[in-house]
C-alpha cells in the first residue's frame, strides 16, 4: 500500500528575530477552536505561571482567557505567515478522541516549517509527527505543557535547536516539492 502523507510549500515560510513577550501560535479553525475551549484550565495556568507569555491565534473568532493574553487575527495567508514569524512556538492541544486521532498534523508541519519549536498534546498524527525533544515536545498534563513552556522560554538555544530539527524534519518528510515528484513516479507509466 502507498502512503503519501500531507505536505506543504515549506518556502514560503520565514523567520524572524524573537522580542518578549514570549508569543505561543495557535492557527487553527473555528470547528477546532474546541480544541482550545477544552485546554482553557491549562492556558488560564499557563498565564497564571509566566506573566509574559502570550497567545495568538489565527483564524476566524475570538478567545479570551482572564490569565493570559490572547491577540486574535483573522486568517489569511499573509497573517500566518507573519505571525509564525514571530511566535517563540507553535502550540496544538488536543482532545485524544476519534475525531482528534483522525486530523493530520497540518498545523504542526506548518509551525515547524517556520522553524518554531512545537508543543503538542500527546495525541494522532500530531504525537507521530513531533520527535519528542527533538522537534518539540508531546505532553498529556497540564502540569507537562507548564514544564515544556517553561523550557522552552528559559532555553532559548534549546528552542532553536528544536525549531532547526523541526524544520529539517519537514523538508525531508513532508516537503510538498518531494511529495508531488514521488506520486508522479507511482503514476508513471512505466510502473504499468
Amino acid at each position: 500500500m502507498r502512503y503519501a502523507p500531507t505536505v506543504i510549500e515549506i518556502d514560503k515560510y520565514y523567520r524572524r528575530e524573537k522580542e518578549t513577550p514570549f508569543r505561543m501560535l495557535w492557527i487553527g479553525s473555528k470547528s477546532t477552536s474546541k480544541y482550545l475551549h477544552q485546554n482553557t484550565k491549562m492556558l488560564e495556568s499557563l498565564g497564571e505561571k509566566f506573566h509574559n507569555l502570550k497567545l495568538i491565534i489565527v483564524s476566524h473568532f475570538t478567545f479570551k482567557l482572564e490569565n493570559l493574553a490572547v491577540e486574535c487575527h483573522a486568517w489569511s495567508e499573509s497573517v500566518e505567515l507573519e505571525q509564525a514569524a514571530n511566535a517563540h512556538v507553535g502550540i496544538a492541544p488536543m482532545s485524544d478522541d476519534d475525531w482528534s486521532r483522525g486530523k493530520c498534523a497540518l498545523k504542526l508541519l506548518k509551525y515547524m516549517a517556520a522553524g518554531l519549536p512545537v508543543v503538542s498534546s500527546n495525541t494522532g498524527a500530531n504525537a507521530e509527527v513531533v520527535i519528542n525533544g527533538e522537534t518539540g515536545l508531546v505532553v498529556d498534563t497540564i502540569d507537562e505543557w507548564l514544564e515544556a513552556i517553561d523550557l522552552l522560554q528559559r532555553q532559548p538555544k534549546t528552542a532553536r535547536r528544536m525549531g532547526v530539527a523541526g524544520l529539517k524534519h519537514v523538508q525531508e518528510k513532508f516537503n510538498s516539492e518531494t511529495w508531488v515528484a514521488q506520486q508522479l513516479k507511482w503514476f508513471s507509466i512505466e510502473d504499468y
